[in-house]
């Protein structure tokens, strides 16, 4: 906290050391999201800015402390001598040590049933990711259709939906990504299938690998579908399903996962059983 706020604004890289999802309720003022799904996004992250990481004062934190403690000895080995420094105790600490919040603005989401901890009075950080209106508040039914991370979702959206929505690094899958195939008629798969192969064209470097074999996955498993539909398979009336297990949002609303799971997590469907 006062090394924040005694050392200039320009001499310091202030970076948020959790997943997107995280930052998008709550975080310190001024801090970098790294935009990782993954903690193993951590080192593409540091090679990529080394050379700015090497010329100013780090700062980092996290939820707790932990994932610091391996990302600022990335950042040392990989930027050698690098000002490296770290929140002790992470958020949670910082919050029991000021109680209105301080320099941290929004909630902070914790690994558990309390989904996210606040101040008495805090202001929301987050946007909702479908119609931009402030909202910080996280929940297991609203998660990214291709990659599953949570996403920053209102309820008056949820309300509305089908559910499928994206996460940042996932935008440009809108509207031809879909998990759940079985309610499109044969037009409109076709039409999935040219718009995903114009994504798959632009994913291009060494770097995309993963996500180009996100997409040719997902253009078979399309292709499956529109040869079902050919052998006589019947187009389902929309319904909204858990993206995790499959079953009927009204039996299962996201609670089959992580610390929302409320009973023994159903089996999990096949794409083929649910509609791919």
């Amino acid at each position: 906290h006062k090394a924040l706020e005694e050392t200039p604004a320009e001499e310091v890289i202030l970076l948020d050391v959790r997943n997107s999802y995280e930052y998008s309720i709550g975080h310190f003022q001024g801090a970098i999201d790294p935009e990782m799904r993954h903690t193993v996004q951590w080192q593409k992250y540091v090679r990529e800015h080394a050379a700015v990481l090497g010329e100013k004062k780090v700062m980092m934190y996290c939820t707790g402390g932990i994932r610091c403690e391996k990302a600022s000895a990335f950042v040392r080995h990989v930027v050698p001598g690098a000002d490296v420094s770290q929140l002790q105790g992470g958020i949670h600490r910082y919050l029991e040590a000021f109680e209105d919040g301080g320099l941290f603005k929004g909630s902070n989401f914790v690994f558990d049933k309390r989904v996210a901890t606040a101040p008495a009075e805090t202001t929301v950080v987050g946007d909702c990711s479908e119609c931009s209106r402030p909202w910080g508040q996280l929940d297991g039914g609203r998660v990214c259709v291709v990659c599953k991370a949570l996403v920053n979702v209102c309820d008056s959206c949820d309300e509305t939906s089908l559910g499928e929505y994206y996460c940042t690094s996932h935008q440009d899958f809108r509207g031809c990504y879909f998990h759940f195939l079985d309610r499109f008629e044969a037009p409109e798969l076709q039409d999935q299938v040219s718009a995903l192969k114009k994504v798959l064209g632009a994913a291009v470097g060494t770097g995309k690998k993963n996500r180009r074999n996100t997409i040719r996955k997902q253009i078979d498993v399309v292709e499956r579908r529109l040869a079902a539909l050919d052998e006589g398979a019947e187009v389902a009336s929309p319904q909204r399903r858990c993206r995790v297990c499959g079953d009927s949002f009204e039996a299962c609303p996201g609670r089959c996962w992580g610390f929302w799971r409320e009973s023994a997590r159903p089996a999990r469907p096949s794409r083929c059983e649910a509609g791919g």
